[in-house]
């Protein structure tokens, strides 16, 4: 078991209090696309996939739609540590929805020993 697209998806809408219609359909508002495009972030983070089919995903979106949302997530979080931002808001949205897909995957995070970052292991594997 492992996190999957519709994780990240219901965890976005989740956290922000939208519905999966508002997150995967077509309106381009500022308060339904910027949830979005974090989806679009954590799926390309999360997921062994290719553009394209994250796109097919988030509503039959273009490739170059879910490239251009990672960028802007990307470059939000640029700016907010050259600016040593103090809320540091984009990060811990971006943690709290990667957080909550885990979950929904039912699976636990654990560090690497080669400390290269997340190791996720099933909820199974690790009562074993």
């Amino acid at each position: 078991m492992s996190v999957t697209i519709q994780n990240i998806i219901d965890a976005t809408a989740e956290v922000h209090g939208l519905t999966l219609d508002d997150l995967i359909g077509p309106r381009r508002h500022r308060f339904i696309a910027w949830p979005r495009q974090q989806a679009m972030y954590l799926a390309r983070k999360l997921l062994p996939q290719s553009l394209p089919w994250i796109g097919r995903k988030m509503g039959n979106r273009d490739h170059t739609t879910i490239l251009h949302g990672c960028n802007a997530v990307q470059a939000r979080l640029e700016w907010e540590r050259g600016n040593r931002k103090s809320t540091k808001e984009t990060q811990s949205e971006l943690a709290r929805i990667e957080a909550l897909a885990v979950l929904k995957a039912g699976v636990v995070p654990f560090k690497s020993r080669r400390g290269d970052g997340m190791v996720f292991r099933s909820v199974r594997a690790v009562l074993k």
